[in-house]
């Protein structure tokens, strides 16, 4: 069982810059993320509906419940 948010399965999208210049390296995190959610509900009974089970922005923008959680 996946790890769910509010019944969804979610990602969470951060970033980090890591430069090096002079052999000296240094990190940078960016504070502000985000967290995509799924369109519907987690569950196993239909493996096949990418709204489910995938949190592609480039699929689940097509669902008429995108952007609503």
């Amino acid at each position: 069982m996946p790890f769910l948010y509010q019944k969804r399965k979610f990602d969470i999208r951060s970033y980090i810059c890591i430069s090096s210049s002079n052999g000296y390296q240094k990190g940078y995190w960016y504070q502000d993320g985000y967290i995509r959610t799924a369109s519907k509900e987690f569950n196993m009974k239909n493996l096949n509906n990418k709204f489910i089970h995938l949190t592609n922005d480039a699929v689940q923008k097509y669902h008429e419940d995108y952007g609503k959680f």
